[in-house]
């Protein structure tokens, strides 16, 4: 049961993995396509994914309403501020679907929220930026298509710690069918200040990590434990480690005039970082001199010392987000045939040739064969450890021994009975070069 009640100013929101309810006349279409990781000589990673294909069964209407950052929020904030939670809304069906966001403040919580307001996260930063449109109307998805979405929630002007804050939403398609889920949780850890994030970007010489200065005071355990519960971006925070002069003078430029707590502490022979991080730069005012267990701080002149971690200080939140993988360079081309006997070859006994069109009527007993060809466009770099996906659907399984390489027999894929997910490593690919990978499936039930 939702526990909804009225918001004044404006609609509430909570968002959730979703439920769905399909419509007892229609089976869904499967819509497939496989995935691949990889390396280059340099050893930068990358991903690809193929092109997709049908297999007409029948049709349902489902979606899936998933909360990126997790459904419990512990926020350093003040009253009126607004905070931002990124969601993701999937049309997992075969048809083109309108979605409905209906939301409310839940009956069971401490605060209400004056204004919830969703927007299309155009740019996936996290936050409402220029471009991000307000979600005012039905949102229409094409099968597969997802649409990030970022809930702006502004805390009430009257909120004290402790204080607990909970929204519900739910999206309806065009049938009513309706998908819902986990409430979001907001509680206030404090109200005394609010906390800004900076990152420090790559083309300024960055690691793209995000900086978070609180200047609330804690002991060394207790900031630990608070940055710990923290996110940016979907990434958990920690004290921050300091691995270069360059990242010691952007952390130093966010201080105020305080000494704030770093996340190392010394040992019997030095110090160390508690995220183990192996760097060896250190910028001491003095050698340190303090007793094993004591922990590093930083003062507004970047020089470092140590304190008892018993001590109130504020402290630096780090967030190790990743940068953008830049160079690209792997195409996957995925095609299926019909194997009605599953003797993993293409016959004249009502087979079809490998393509990309729909297969239709597909039957419980036949098997289905996947060909992937996977090309290497690069002139000069190799592929390495390329690594294909694909998430099997229920109804398909993997028939044993079918997978080849380059039509040479290969050991059977790893299979995660968990995601379903099937993963087939074909090594190294050489510049301008393509790996073929065929394997079979059986249709073991043509049932929802």
């Amino acid at each position: 049961m939702s526990h909804y009640k009225p918001l004044v100013k404006a609609v509430a929101l909570a968002l959730m993995t979703g439920v769905a309810f399909a419509t007892p006349l229609a089976l869904p279409d499967i819509i497939t396509k496989v995935t691949g990781t990889y390396s280059d000589t340099q050893g930068n990673n990358y991903t690809a994914e193929s092109n997709e294909l049908i297999i007409k069964i029948r049709q349902v209407r489902t979606a899936a309403l998933d909360l990126l950052a997790g459904d419990k929020h512990n926020l350093t904030t003040s009253g009126g501020n607004t905070t931002y939670t990124s969601y993701k809304l999937t049309n997992n069906g075969n048809i083109d679907e309108s979605y409905s966001l209906t939301a409310g403040n839940n009956t069971t919580d401490d605060l209400d929220a004056d204004t919830i307001k969703i927007y299309q996260d155009v740019d996936k930063d996290g936050q409402v930026s220029a471009g991000d449109t307000e979600v005012t109307a039905p949102l229409t998805l094409a099968p597969g298509e997802s649409a990030q979405l970022v809930v702006a929630v502004q805390l009430p002007m009257s909120i004290s710690t402790g204080g607990i804050l909970k929204v519900e939403v739910s999206a309806k398609d065009a049938q009513n069918n309706v998908t819902i889920g986990t409430p979001i949780e907001i509680t206030v850890i404090t109200d005394s200040s609010s906390a800004q994030t900076t990152s420090w970007p790559q083309p300024a010489g960055g690691n793209c990590h995000a900086y978070r200065v609180i200047d609330t005071p804690n002991s060394w355990t207790g900031a630990s434990n608070f940055a710990a519960s923290q996110t940016y971006q979907t990434v958990s925070g920690h004290l921050a480690t300091i691995d270069s002069a360059n990242e010691n003078e952007f952390v130093r430029s966010l201080l105020g005039t305080e000494h704030y707590w770093l996340g190392g502490s010394l040992t019997s022979t030095g110090y160390t970082w508690m995220n183990l991080d192996s760097t060896s730069y250190t910028n001491w005012e003095n050698p340190p001199t303090g007793a094993v267990g004591d922990a590093l701080i930083m003062a507004n002149n970047g020089l470092w010392s140590t304190a008892v971690p018993s001590a109130q200080m504020p402290y630096i939140i780090e967030f190790d987000t990743p940068c953008q993988q830049l160079d690209q360079h792997v195409a996957i081309d995925l095609k299926s045939a019909i194997d009605i006997n599953c003797d993993g070859q293409i016959s004249t006994d009502g087979d079809t040739d490998f393509g990309t069109a729909d297969i239709e009527n597909i039957e419980k007993d036949q098997c289905i064969m996947f060909s992937s060809t996977v090309s290497n466009s690069s002139t000069t770099n190799t592929v390495k450890n390329f690594i294909l996906n694909q998430t099997l659907d229920d109804r398909f399984a993997y028939v044993a021994d079918s997978t080849k390489i380059d039509d040479a027999p290969v050991a059977d894929p790893s299979f995660d009975t968990n995601t379903r997910v099937l993963s087939v490593n074909a090594g190294d690919v050489a510049p301008s070069g393509n790996k073929v990978v065929i394997y079979s499936v059986k249709v073991v039930d043509n049932q929802n």
